[in-house]
Protein backbone atom coordinates (compact mmCIF):
# COMPACT_ATOMS: atom_id res chain seq x y z
CA UNK A 1 0.00 0.00 0.00
CA UNK A 2 2.84 2.41 0.84
CA UNK A 3 4.52 1.73 -2.52
CA UNK A 4 1.27 2.44 -4.35
CA UNK A 5 0.81 5.72 -2.46
CA UNK A 6 4.39 6.82 -3.19
CA UNK A 7 3.99 5.94 -6.87
CA UNK A 8 0.71 7.89 -7.03
CA UNK A 9 2.30 10.93 -5.41
CA UNK A 10 5.32 10.75 -7.73
CA UNK A 11 3.04 10.40 -10.73
CA UNK A 12 1.03 13.47 -9.72
CA UNK A 13 4.17 15.49 -8.96
CA UNK A 14 5.79 14.53 -12.27
CA UNK A 15 3.57 16.82 -14.36
CA UNK A 16 4.39 19.86 -12.26
CA UNK A 17 8.08 18.93 -12.04
CA UNK A 18 8.35 18.61 -15.82
CA UNK A 19 6.85 22.09 -16.23
CA UNK A 20 9.06 23.45 -13.45
CA UNK A 21 12.25 21.99 -14.96
CA UNK A 22 11.79 23.98 -18.16
CA UNK A 23 10.41 26.99 -16.35
CA UNK A 24 13.48 27.15 -14.13
CA UNK A 25 15.56 28.18 -17.16
CA UNK A 26 13.33 31.19 -17.79
CA UNK A 27 13.21 32.18 -14.12
CA UNK A 28 16.98 31.87 -13.63
CA UNK A 29 17.60 34.43 -16.37
CA UNK A 30 15.19 36.88 -14.73
CA UNK A 31 12.03 36.32 -16.77
CA UNK A 32 8.69 34.57 -16.24
CA UNK A 33 6.42 32.54 -18.51
CA UNK A 34 2.81 32.37 -17.39
CA UNK A 35 1.67 30.72 -20.62
CA UNK A 36 3.56 27.46 -20.18
CA UNK A 37 0.51 25.48 -19.04
CA UNK A 38 -1.52 26.82 -21.95
CA UNK A 39 1.27 25.90 -24.38
CA UNK A 40 1.29 22.36 -23.00
CA UNK A 41 -2.52 22.21 -23.19
CA UNK A 42 -2.53 23.45 -26.78
CA UNK A 43 0.18 20.90 -27.60
CA UNK A 44 -1.90 18.04 -26.23
CA UNK A 45 -4.97 19.15 -28.17
CA UNK A 46 -2.93 19.82 -31.32
CA UNK A 47 -1.38 16.35 -31.20
CA UNK A 48 -4.77 14.76 -30.73
CA UNK A 49 -6.38 16.88 -33.45
CA UNK A 50 -3.62 16.02 -35.94
CA UNK A 51 -3.71 12.31 -35.19
CA UNK A 52 -7.50 11.94 -35.03
CA UNK A 53 -9.18 14.64 -37.10
CA UNK A 54 -6.45 14.97 -39.74
CA UNK A 55 -5.58 11.23 -39.56
CA UNK A 56 -1.84 11.87 -39.36
CA UNK A 57 0.52 9.13 -38.16
CA UNK A 58 1.70 9.45 -34.55
CA UNK A 59 5.34 10.45 -35.20
CA UNK A 60 4.58 13.40 -37.54
CA UNK A 61 1.87 14.54 -35.09
CA UNK A 62 4.42 14.56 -32.27
CA UNK A 63 7.03 16.37 -34.37
CA UNK A 64 4.62 19.11 -35.48
CA UNK A 65 3.39 19.52 -31.90
CA UNK A 66 6.95 19.92 -30.61
CA UNK A 67 7.74 22.44 -33.36
CA UNK A 68 4.60 24.38 -32.41
CA UNK A 69 5.71 24.49 -28.76
CA UNK A 70 9.21 25.69 -29.66
CA UNK A 71 7.76 28.34 -31.98
CA UNK A 72 5.40 29.61 -29.28
CA UNK A 73 8.32 29.80 -26.84
CA UNK A 74 10.33 31.71 -29.45
CA UNK A 75 7.41 34.08 -30.01
CA UNK A 76 7.05 34.79 -26.28
CA UNK A 77 10.79 35.34 -25.93
CA UNK A 78 11.10 37.46 -29.06
CA UNK A 79 8.22 39.77 -28.16
CA UNK A 80 9.49 40.11 -24.61
CA UNK A 81 13.17 40.64 -25.42
CA UNK A 82 13.19 42.39 -28.79
CA UNK A 83 10.13 44.60 -28.25
CA UNK A 84 11.11 45.20 -24.62
CA UNK A 85 7.70 44.25 -23.25
CA UNK A 86 7.79 42.63 -19.79
CA UNK A 87 7.56 38.86 -20.07
CA UNK A 88 4.81 38.87 -17.43
CA UNK A 89 2.57 40.90 -19.77
CA UNK A 90 3.52 39.01 -22.94
CA UNK A 91 2.97 35.58 -21.47
CA UNK A 92 -0.22 36.58 -19.63
CA UNK A 93 -1.66 37.66 -22.99
CA UNK A 94 -0.33 34.46 -24.53
CA UNK A 95 -2.00 32.42 -21.81
CA UNK A 96 -5.42 33.78 -22.76
CA UNK A 97 -4.84 33.56 -26.52
CA UNK A 98 -3.56 29.98 -26.31
CA UNK A 99 -6.47 28.86 -24.16
CA UNK A 100 -8.80 30.36 -26.73
CA UNK A 101 -6.96 28.58 -29.56
CA UNK A 102 -7.20 25.31 -27.64
CA UNK A 103 -10.95 25.73 -27.25
CA UNK A 104 -11.34 26.54 -30.95
CA UNK A 105 -9.37 23.48 -32.06
CA UNK A 106 -11.16 21.13 -29.67
CA UNK A 107 -14.53 22.80 -30.34
CA UNK A 108 -14.98 22.90 -26.57
CA UNK A 109 -15.37 19.14 -26.20
CA UNK A 110 -12.95 16.42 -25.11
CA UNK A 111 -11.04 14.79 -27.95
CA UNK A 112 -9.14 11.54 -27.76
CA UNK A 113 -5.92 10.40 -29.42
CA UNK A 114 -5.33 7.29 -31.50
CA UNK A 115 -4.68 4.13 -29.56
CA UNK A 116 -1.05 3.08 -29.83
CA UNK A 117 0.44 0.47 -27.54
CA UNK A 118 4.01 1.71 -28.08
CA UNK A 119 3.08 5.34 -27.44
CA UNK A 120 0.84 4.51 -24.49
CA UNK A 121 3.59 2.42 -22.93
CA UNK A 122 6.13 5.18 -23.44
CA UNK A 123 4.07 7.91 -21.78
CA UNK A 124 1.50 6.07 -19.71
CA UNK A 125 2.93 2.68 -18.91
CA UNK A 126 5.02 1.52 -15.99
CA UNK A 127 8.30 -0.25 -15.36
CA UNK A 128 9.18 -1.99 -12.09
CA UNK A 129 5.88 -0.70 -10.70
CA UNK A 130 6.80 2.94 -11.29
CA UNK A 131 4.87 5.06 -13.80
CA UNK A 132 6.55 6.16 -17.02
CA UNK A 133 5.88 9.82 -16.13
CA UNK A 134 8.16 9.47 -13.12
CA UNK A 135 11.01 8.26 -15.33
CA UNK A 136 10.41 11.13 -17.75
CA UNK A 137 10.47 13.56 -14.83
CA UNK A 138 13.73 12.13 -13.48
CA UNK A 139 15.37 12.17 -16.92
CA UNK A 140 14.28 15.73 -17.72
CA UNK A 141 15.25 17.12 -14.31
CA UNK A 142 18.64 15.41 -14.58
CA UNK A 143 19.21 16.86 -18.05
CA UNK A 144 18.24 20.37 -16.93
CA UNK A 145 20.48 20.02 -13.87
CA UNK A 146 23.45 18.98 -16.00
CA UNK A 147 22.79 21.78 -18.50
CA UNK A 148 22.66 24.36 -15.71
CA UNK A 149 25.73 23.05 -13.90
CA UNK A 150 28.03 21.98 -16.72
CA UNK A 151 27.36 24.04 -19.86
CA UNK A 152 28.10 27.54 -21.12
CA UNK A 153 24.37 28.01 -21.65
CA UNK A 154 23.72 27.29 -17.97
CA UNK A 155 26.47 29.68 -16.88
CA UNK A 156 25.09 32.33 -19.22
CA UNK A 157 21.62 31.94 -17.70
CA UNK A 158 22.96 32.45 -14.19
CA UNK A 159 25.07 35.43 -15.31
CA UNK A 160 22.10 37.11 -17.00
CA UNK A 161 19.87 36.51 -13.98
CA UNK A 162 22.51 37.88 -11.66
CA UNK A 163 23.30 41.05 -13.61
CA UNK A 164 22.09 41.51 -17.18
CA UNK A 165 24.36 44.50 -17.90
CA UNK A 166 27.46 42.76 -16.56
CA UNK A 167 26.61 39.64 -18.58
CA UNK A 168 26.26 41.72 -21.73
CA UNK A 169 29.56 43.49 -20.99
CA UNK A 170 31.16 40.06 -20.57
CA UNK A 171 30.17 39.22 -24.15
CA UNK A 172 27.06 37.15 -23.52
CA UNK A 173 24.33 37.59 -26.13
CA UNK A 174 21.60 38.26 -23.57
CA UNK A 175 18.72 38.45 -26.05
CA UNK A 176 19.67 35.14 -27.70
CA UNK A 177 20.04 33.28 -24.40
CA UNK A 178 16.74 34.61 -23.05
CA UNK A 179 14.86 33.67 -26.22
CA UNK A 180 16.45 30.21 -26.15
CA UNK A 181 15.34 29.75 -22.54
CA UNK A 182 11.73 30.48 -23.54
CA UNK A 183 12.02 28.05 -26.47
CA UNK A 184 13.42 25.24 -24.32
CA UNK A 185 10.86 25.71 -21.56
CA UNK A 186 8.00 25.47 -24.03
Amino acid sequence: AVGTNVNTILQQVSYVAICAAGMSLVIICGEIDLSIGSIYGLGAVMYTWLSMKMDWPIIPSIVVTLILGVFLGWLNGYISVKLNIPSFVVTLAGLGALRGATLLISEGVPIYAKESKAFSGLVGGSFLGISAQVYWMLALCTIVGVVLAKTKFGSDLYAIGGNKVAAQNAGINVAKVKIQSFMISS
